[in-house]
């Protein structure tokens, strides 16, 4: 059995500049590393290294909405596909530099008001490798869509 590498990227994700000098930054894509066909594996939002995060940063009382559009298949080479599962818990987020994390759920919408500061975002999830997986990359798309009002 021959491992296949995975990884999940940020496609769209960008530094972006909102209005209000509202900051969103992609520090890091969510990476499962080596997984092996028919065994799931799973990237909890807190792993320091495995996890992805969003950072944004904004300016003094500004006050937004954040959702997610997660994937359930990343796409690898030609027609290969594996199934993925971002769910309730699998996105985390914390003020500051507190060390409390809100379990967030990315069917939801979040309505956020911030004094000052940043608010990271950290996500996981879990794919479940066919036991006739192809080997190679897989990646796929999570977006977060920021609207300030």
């Amino acid at each position: 059995m021959r491992p296949g590498l995975l990884a999940l990227a940020l496609w769209a994700m960008v530094p972006l500049v909102l209005s209000g000098q509202v900051v969103v930054s992609a520090e890091r894509d969510l990476d499962f590393g080596v997984v092996f066909r028919g065994v799931p594996s799973t990237v909890d939002p807190t792993d320091a290294v495995k996890a992805g995060r969003i950072v944004v940063t904004t300016p003094r009382n500004v006050q937004f909405r954040v959702s997610f559009s997660v994937p359930t298949l990343l796409q690898g080479s030609g027609s290969a596909t594996m199934p993925i599962s971002i769910g309730n818990g699998d996105i985390a987020a914390r003020f500051n530099t507190s060390s409390f994390r809100y379990s967030l759920n990315p069917s939801s919408m979040y309505l956020v008001t911030m004094g000052r500061g940043y608010i990271t975002f950290e996500y996981g999830g879990t794919v479940s490798p066919r036991t006739t997986q192809a080997p190679g990359a897989y990646a796929g798309p999570i977006i977060m869509t920021v609207s300030v009002l």
